[in-house]
């Protein structure tokens, strides 16, 4: 099947996940209220953080190696599925201390549910794997397409059952992923199937592979979400709800091209990384291009915020425009770095995304706390705005001495195009 099918699949599919995760949040806030999106931004923080631990990066492992043997495939599946069990627990074990954290028994309990996903997760995740190496990536999006519109249906229908809006959402996750790994399962080829004919010897090398990647992501993930954490607790769940809220949705477009990075951009890649030339090459063209894309994908979401703004009126989220003016910069600039990173991870290199993780964080975090102190919500969404900036010129830089060159001319492009449209979409929300 050609790569242009292939990409228009998956930007299907992500277009579909995007607009149904959109939707959600809307029908969230609709018939929910800023503490609500507070406690789904809390819930969505520990779930971001402990993934990880399920995947340990052995996926991109199994991506990464390009010659595997049956048995070794084996105990890769098995041990995607103890580290599905194992993030299940810690789940369980995290639950209360992190309700009484915030003083929210709620979160607890939905913390305690939404742990039965993570071994649906941990099943699940060499069959997406082999979907992606294999280049079966229309099967994976026609299967994506199901349970995304599957999520916003048994979301609405909770709903409108007077289900609670965010254990609403939460029951919708359980469904979909459940038909998602079903589906998957049923459609994967016999070969892909696990036997008990293991092969442990694979277990050190991708484990040690995975350590590195899973530091480098919980690190990430720590950093990126830091200033949610920070905001629920100095200035309580209301206001982390419409910061949050507004983050979601600078966010939400990123889902868009992420699949393309991780589906096309990563396997293809990592069959060039013996090639220095071509290695060099492809990826200054797909990040151009994925730039450019993201861009027109936040040019209709930008239009599209102010004309349910303008129409459907948001009255009780008033900050919302303000902030998401200003934090828009962020989703702009957020695939350089992914692309970047997964550059490096197809030459085997993890362990330099995870000391450009660990360097970031530190930088971020001691942003963070010092904004803090402000206790502004407006100088906060500022601040984030001027780190992405300044960390994605640190990016370029960082991992072009890591293998992951990036010319003058891509990087010039990508940010003057890029700060050039953030100037104007601040500009008509603020003056205009």
């Amino acid at each position: 099947m050609s790569v242009k099918k292939q990409g228009i699949w998956i930007l299907g599919s992500s277009g579909i996940a995007g607009i149904s995760q959109f939707l959600i949040y809307f029908l969230i806030a609709f018939y929910g209220n800023a503490e609500a999106l507070g406690i789904l931004a809390i819930i969505n923080i520990v779930l971001s953080i402990v993934f990880l631990f399920q995947d340990m990066g052995l996926a991109n492992y199994f991506i990464h190696k390009q010659n595997i043997s049956s048995s070794e495939k084996n105990a890769l599946h098995f041990i995607n599925q103890g580290l599905g069990i194992s993030a299940a627990a810690m789940m369980l074990v995290l639950a209360y201390p992190i309700s009484l954290f915030y003083d929210e028994p709620l979160i607890g309990s939905y913390l305690l549910i939404t742990s039965a996903n993570f071994i649906l997760l941990g099943v699940g995740a060499q069959y997406q794997a082999h979907y992606i190496k294999e280049g079966h990536n229309v099967a994976l999006a026609q299967i994506d397409i199901l349970a995304k519109l599957l999520l916003l249906t048994c979301t609405f229908a909770f709903i409108q059952f007077k289900t609670p809006v965010v254990l609403a959402y939460i029951y919708a996750i359980l469904i979909a992923s459940a038909l998602r790994v079903g589906v998957m399962i049923l459609r994967a080829p016999k070969d892909w199937h696990p036997s008990f004919h293991v092969d442990w010897s694979i277990a050190i090398p991708a484990l040690k592979f995975g350590s590195y990647q899973m530091g480098s992501q919980v690190i990430n993930q720590a950093k990126t979400q830091l200033d949610q954490i920070v905001i629920g607790k100095l200035l309580g769940l209301e206001a982390l709800g419409v910061y949050s809220f507004a983050k979601e949705m600078v966010l939400q477009p990123v889902k868009f091209v992420r699949p393309l990075i991780a589906r096309m951009f990563f396997p293809g890649i990592a069959k060039l990384q013996s090639d220095e030339d071509k290695f060099t090459l492809y990826l200054n063209s797909f990040l151009l291009k994925i730039s450019m894309l993201n861009l027109g994908i936040y040019v209709a979401l930008y239009v599209g915020i102010l004309i349910v703004n303008e129409f459907m009126g948001m009255d009780k989220y008033a900050q919302f425009l303000p902030i998401f003016s200003i934090l828009i910069i962020i989703g702009l600039l957020r695939p350089v770095g992914s692309v970047l990173g997964m550059a490096v991870q197809a030459k085997g290199l993890v362990h330099y995304e995870f000391y450009w993780n660990l360097i970031t964080s530190i930088v971020s975090s001691i942003t963070i706390m010092t904004i803090a102190l402000v206790g502004d919500i407006f100088t906060f969404s500022y601040a984030m705005a001027v780190l992405q900036v300044f960390l994605t010129l640190f990016a370029v830089m960082f991992f072009g001495r890591c293998g992951a060159k990036c010319t003058v001319k891509t990087t010039a492009t990508v940010l003057l195009v890029n700060l050039v449209a953030y100037g104007l979409a601040y500009y008509t929300h603020t003056v205009l």
